[in-house]
Formats: structure tokens, C-alpha cells, sequence
């Protein structure tokens, strides 16, 4: 098949009984096999979860990768597979943070039911809303940034607990009991790191929708 620019962002359906590692790896070397080498560009979606815990510390581009999920792990073989890839110097890879949007919103419904055992008191969170992720793979598809890598976050990652209690505001719960707060300590919410989008935003001229979570989610 050819085409001019490719972008690849996988979604995970657990009820297909896939590992993490077959969609992801599997299926990227899938579409390697099947595209034709006049292909212009490869833009991959790739995650943030492909760093480690930074114990609060900021995070960019050259910071040492350290997946301690199989989503990260699975998502770094990714890349891997495509800079070894005959589409190499074609290649831009986009590591989201966490994407949010009207219809996604993380912990929604842990805060609404208030189980929150599930939450964690500790750490930031990074995110970045879907209509700035969609402006992040068109402008590096548009101005051709290829053989980089970027970090595609908001500009203000935020403590856990004030994104959770700025949810739980929205439903007029009252302050949130963090003393019964006991995530899974193998849990998304057991790192913490800030993402930095200097590199993305000062090489490509995004100018970001929603520069924090409460732009992005006023009037959901």
C-alpha cells in the first residue's frame, strides 16, 4: 500500500484476548510488511509510559527510558521496531501523556462512586486533551519533523490529588478522605514525573487548546 503519511495509534480491546505485546509490536510489524516503500512519512502515538518513576523530577526527550507497565514496555518495543525499521528517517514518534477529552475523563467514574480507595494522594499527573493531541500529529505531519521524538503534554502536570478533587468539586462531594486513599502500588498512580512539551512546542509552533486540565475540562 502506499501512501503519503501514516499514522499509527493502536487502541487495546482486552476481550480479543491479545496480549499487549502482539497488538502493539505485532501490529506494527504488520504495517511494516504491508507498506510501500514510496511512503512518505510515519507518525506513531506512542506513550509516556515508557519512562519510569521520577520521583516528581521533569522528564524530556534525552531522560532514560524505564517502562515498568506492559503498555510502556510494549509501546517502547514499538519504537525500537521502527528505528530499526527501513522507515527510520521517516519516522516521528509522539509519546502522549494521558489523553482526556469530553467523553474521556480519567477516574470519572471512581470519583463520582466515590471509591477512593482507588486513588492515589501522591505523585503528578500528566495529560493532554484530545483536541490538542489531534493538533500535535498534524503539525509534525504538516511541517515533516522526521527521525524525532516528542513529548505531547499539557503545559501544568498537576498533583494527583488536585485533579481528583477538582472532580470530586464537580459533583459537590466535599473534600476527598485521602486517609482511605490505597491504590495499587503497581498502579499507574505509584510514579510520578513531570513531562515537559518545551521540545514539542518550541520546534514545531503548537500553540496548545487547553495549557491545563481545567481549560480542557470546563463545560464538561
Amino acid at each position: 500500500m502506499e501512501f503519503d503519511t501514516v499514522v499509527s495509534a493502536v487502541g487495546m480491546d482486552r476481550s480479543q484476548y491479545k496480549s499487549v505485546h502482539d497488538v502493539y509490536v505485532g501490529g506494527m510489524q504488520n504495517v511494516l510488511n504491508h507498506l510501500n516503500e514510496n511512503t512518505g512519512q510515519l507518525v506513531y502515538v506512542s506513550s509516556t509510559g515508557v519512562y519510569g518513576d521520577f520521583d516528581g523530577a521533569w522528564v524530556d526527550e534525552s531522560s532514560p527510558t524505564d517502562p515498568q507497565r506492559d503498555g510502556g514496555k510494549a509501546c517502547l518495543a514499538a519504537e525500537e521496531l521502527l528505528k530499526a525499521s527501513r522507515f527510520a528517517d521517516r519516522t516521528t514518534i509522539l509519546r502522549m501523556a494521558g489523553l482526556y477529552g469530553n467523553e474521556r475523563i480519567p477516574t470519572k467514574s471512581a470519583v463520582a462512586s466515590k471509591q477512593w480507595s482507588k486513588l492515589s494522594a501522591t505523585g503528578f499527573l500528566n495529560l493532554i486533551h484530545v483536541d490538542d493531541a489531534v493538533q500535535a500529529i498534524c503539525v509534525v505531519s504538516d511541517r515533516r519533523n522526521f527521525a524525532e521524538t516528542y513529548l505531547v503534554a499539557d503545559s501544568n502536570p498537576t498533583l494527583r490529588r488536585e485533579y481528583y478533587q477538582y472532580l470530586a468539586d464537580q459533583f459537590e462531594l466535599g473534600p476527598i478522605p485521602w486517609s482511605d486513599a490505597r491504590p495499587d502500588p503497581n498502579s499507574r498512580g505509584s510514579s510520578s514525573k513531570r513531562i515537559s512539551n518545551r521540545k514539542l512546542l518550541e520546534q514545531t509552533g503548537l500553540v496548545l487548546k487547553h495549557p491545563d486540565f481545567r481549560s480542557g475540562l470546563a463545560g464538561t
